[in-house]
Protein backbone atom coordinates (compact mmCIF):
# COMPACT_ATOMS: atom_id res chain seq x y z
CA UNK A 1 0.00 0.00 0.00
CA UNK A 2 1.15 3.31 -1.26
CA UNK A 3 2.06 6.36 1.64
CA UNK A 4 -0.84 8.30 0.17
CA UNK A 5 -3.40 5.81 0.12
CA UNK A 6 -2.60 5.24 3.87
CA UNK A 7 -2.77 8.66 4.57
CA UNK A 8 -6.52 8.71 2.62
CA UNK A 9 -7.50 5.75 4.60
CA UNK A 10 -6.30 7.36 8.10
CA UNK A 11 -7.98 10.24 7.27
CA UNK A 12 -11.16 8.14 6.59
CA UNK A 13 -10.81 6.31 9.18
CA UNK A 14 -10.22 9.72 11.54
CA UNK A 15 -13.59 11.31 10.43
CA UNK A 16 -14.95 8.16 11.33
CA UNK A 17 -13.49 7.94 14.82
CA UNK A 18 -14.74 12.00 15.03
CA UNK A 19 -18.15 11.50 13.71
CA UNK A 20 -18.50 8.56 16.13
CA UNK A 21 -17.31 10.57 19.44
CA UNK A 22 -19.76 13.09 18.09
CA UNK A 23 -22.87 11.17 17.77
CA UNK A 24 -22.03 9.62 21.41
CA UNK A 25 -22.43 13.25 22.36
CA UNK A 26 -18.13 13.17 24.17
CA UNK A 27 -15.76 16.07 24.09
CA UNK A 28 -12.41 15.11 23.22
CA UNK A 29 -11.38 15.79 26.48
CA UNK A 30 -13.25 13.37 28.15
CA UNK A 31 -12.29 11.01 25.54
CA UNK A 32 -8.47 11.05 25.86
CA UNK A 33 -9.40 11.06 30.02
CA UNK A 34 -11.09 7.69 29.97
CA UNK A 35 -8.53 6.17 27.13
CA UNK A 36 -5.56 8.14 29.51
CA UNK A 37 -3.86 9.61 26.57
CA UNK A 38 -3.08 12.96 25.55
CA UNK A 39 -5.96 15.36 23.63
CA UNK A 40 -3.55 16.47 20.82
CA UNK A 41 -2.88 12.62 20.36
CA UNK A 42 -6.58 11.93 19.88
CA UNK A 43 -6.61 15.00 17.67
CA UNK A 44 -3.94 13.95 15.34
CA UNK A 45 -5.89 10.51 15.78
CA UNK A 46 -9.17 12.29 14.75
CA UNK A 47 -7.49 14.11 11.76
CA UNK A 48 -5.92 11.42 10.23
CA UNK A 49 -2.34 12.23 11.18
CA UNK A 50 0.24 9.85 11.76
CA UNK A 51 -0.06 8.72 15.66
CA UNK A 52 2.26 6.09 17.17
CA UNK A 53 -0.40 2.87 17.73
CA UNK A 54 -2.77 4.39 15.50
CA UNK A 55 -4.45 0.96 14.54
CA UNK A 56 -4.45 0.14 18.76
CA UNK A 57 -5.66 3.62 19.85
CA UNK A 58 -8.52 3.61 16.84
CA UNK A 59 -9.45 0.11 18.56
CA UNK A 60 -9.56 1.11 22.06
CA UNK A 61 -11.51 4.17 21.01
CA UNK A 62 -14.33 2.16 19.38
CA UNK A 63 -14.57 -0.18 22.00
CA UNK A 64 -15.00 2.32 24.43
CA UNK A 65 -18.14 3.75 22.50
CA UNK A 66 -19.93 0.27 22.35
CA UNK A 67 -18.63 -0.04 25.86
CA UNK A 68 -20.79 2.97 26.67
CA UNK A 69 -23.60 1.76 23.86
CA UNK A 70 -23.68 -1.62 26.45
CA UNK A 71 -24.06 0.62 29.58
CA UNK A 72 -26.91 2.78 28.14
CA UNK A 73 -28.52 -0.35 26.88
CA UNK A 74 -28.41 -1.62 30.46
CA UNK A 75 -29.63 0.91 31.65
CA UNK A 76 -32.63 0.90 29.46
CA UNK A 77 -32.87 -2.89 30.15
CA UNK A 78 -32.91 -1.85 34.17
CA UNK A 79 -35.56 0.57 33.45
CA UNK A 80 -38.09 -1.74 31.51
CA UNK A 81 -37.28 -4.15 34.41
CA UNK A 82 -38.45 -1.45 36.77
CA UNK A 83 -41.58 -0.90 34.72
CA UNK A 84 -42.35 -4.82 34.61
CA UNK A 85 -42.11 -5.43 38.05
CA UNK A 86 -44.35 -2.39 39.11
CA UNK A 87 -46.50 -3.80 36.60
CA UNK A 88 -46.52 -7.14 37.63
CA UNK A 89 -46.85 -6.01 41.30
CA UNK A 90 -49.95 -3.82 40.32
CA UNK A 91 -51.22 -6.86 38.46
CA UNK A 92 -50.50 -9.46 41.19
CA UNK A 93 -52.57 -6.89 43.99
CA UNK A 94 -55.45 -6.90 41.19
CA UNK A 95 -55.92 -10.50 40.96
CA UNK A 96 -55.72 -10.45 44.58
CA UNK A 97 -57.91 -7.76 45.52
CA UNK A 98 -60.57 -9.20 42.61
CA UNK A 99 -60.42 -12.89 44.70
CA UNK A 100 -60.68 -11.03 47.62
CA UNK A 101 -63.83 -9.47 46.66
CA UNK A 102 -64.50 -12.85 45.20
CA UNK A 103 -64.45 -14.61 48.26
CA UNK A 104 -65.70 -11.77 50.10
CA UNK A 105 -69.12 -11.79 47.71
CA UNK A 106 -69.03 -15.62 48.76
CA UNK A 107 -68.69 -15.53 52.37
CA UNK A 108 -71.61 -12.60 51.64
CA UNK A 109 -73.88 -15.01 49.93
CA UNK A 110 -73.22 -17.90 52.03
CA UNK A 111 -73.47 -15.88 55.22
CA UNK A 112 -77.28 -14.73 53.93
CA UNK A 113 -78.01 -18.13 53.45
CA UNK A 114 -77.25 -18.84 56.39
CA UNK A 115 -79.17 -15.83 57.84
CA UNK A 116 -82.12 -17.37 55.87
CA UNK A 117 -82.11 -21.21 56.94
CA UNK A 118 -82.07 -19.23 60.66
CA UNK A 119 -85.00 -17.46 60.13
CA UNK A 120 -86.91 -20.08 59.02
CA UNK A 121 -85.65 -22.68 61.64
CA UNK A 122 -86.62 -19.90 64.30
CA UNK A 123 -89.72 -19.49 62.05
CA UNK A 124 -90.31 -23.42 62.40
CA UNK A 125 -89.36 -23.42 66.05
CA UNK A 126 -92.06 -20.99 66.74
CA UNK A 127 -94.62 -22.51 64.97
CA UNK A 128 -93.62 -25.43 66.80
CA UNK A 129 -93.75 -24.09 69.96
CA UNK A 130 -97.07 -22.54 69.48
CA UNK A 131 -98.13 -25.71 67.91
CA UNK A 132 -97.51 -27.85 71.00
CA UNK A 133 -97.66 -25.62 73.66
CA UNK A 134 -98.94 -26.79 77.04
CA UNK A 135 -101.21 -24.00 77.44
CA UNK A 136 -102.90 -23.94 74.05
CA UNK A 137 -103.85 -27.59 74.89
CA UNK A 138 -106.14 -26.34 77.91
Amino acid sequence: MEVNERETEWRIKGSYLKKLRADHEMSRAELARQMNVSEARLARLENGNGVKDAKLLSNYYELIFKHHDLENELEALYILHGRMMKKYVYTTNSVREESLINNLEQIRSMESKANERLIKGSNQLMSEKTRFNPRNII
